[in-house]
């Protein structure tokens, strides 16, 4: 497949997945913003694929819900789909939707702007993590004390 059917594709997803996690304003983003960040750790290089958990949904929600500091931003629903690991282009785009998250956007995808603004638009997250073994220690820095 050419490139630019490729990042057409990719762009319909990331359409999507911000229609669906309605990111198009509020603390919402905040909370997926860090929520993807975390999630992207646990995801790790290849094993399971589509339908399995990258972490459970218990857990996806009780990091949302201290990330929201107790308020119930997302649905049962969204923290499922969070949850789960998806087909390769739904993690392709959820990667670079946390990579512009932690960064910016690379001139490789420089064309995608418009279509990651409300990620750009929240600015960069910068939690001091990089491997999931960061991430515990983070979730259990800030939020251990919390029921």
């Amino acid at each position: 497949m050419p490139k630019d059917a490729r990042d057409a594709d990719l762009e319909q997803v990331i359409r999507k997945i911000n229609d669906y996690l309605n990111v198009w304003g509020g603390d919402v983003v905040k909370v997926l913003a860090m929520a993807l960040i975390i999630r992207e750790l646990f995801k790790g290089r290849g094993g399971a694929g589509p339908g399995y958990y990258v972490m459970t949904p218990y857990f996806m929600g009780r990091l949302t819900h201290w990330i929201s500091g107790g308020r119930v931003l997302l649905n049962e629903e969204v923290i499922n789909w969070l949850a789960a690991r998806h087909d390769e282009i739904t993690e392709r785009a959820l990667t670079l939707i946390v990579n512009t998250l932690m960064g910016g956007i690379t001139e490789d995808y420089e064309h995608l702007r418009d279509v990651l603004r409300p990620w750009i638009n929240h600015g960069t997250v910068n939690l001091g993590i990089s491997t999931r073994d960061d991430a515990i220690k983070y979730i259990v820095g800030y939020y251990g004390g919390v029921r």
